[in-house]
């Protein structure tokens, strides 16, 4: 998992946000437990391809699971606004 959420930063950073989605929908799908930040990472995905209510979701699950992610709950706040 954590070399595929690598990928996932990787992508994002390069300006590929699909290639990053598909990596990162890897990642949870092979986990079977949630591991912290990648809902959040998620979401970074989804707002680089202009899906803000998948985004809300995203951190939505995020935060459920980690309420202490800050970043997430800044990040809602945005794109909530």
């Amino acid at each position: 998992v954590i070399d595929l959420v690598n990928q996932t930063i990787l992508a994002l950073q390069s300006g590929n946000p699909k290639l990053a989605l598909e990596l990162i929908e890897k990642a949870t799908a092979s986990s079977p437990q949630q591991v912290g930040g990648t809902y959040y990472l998620k979401a970074l995905c989804f707002i680089s391809l202009g899906r803000l209510k998948d985004a809300v979701s995203s951190l939505d699950t995020e935060i459920k699971a980690f309420p202490e992610n800050t970043e997430a709950l800044t990040l809602l706040k945005d794109v909530q606004a």
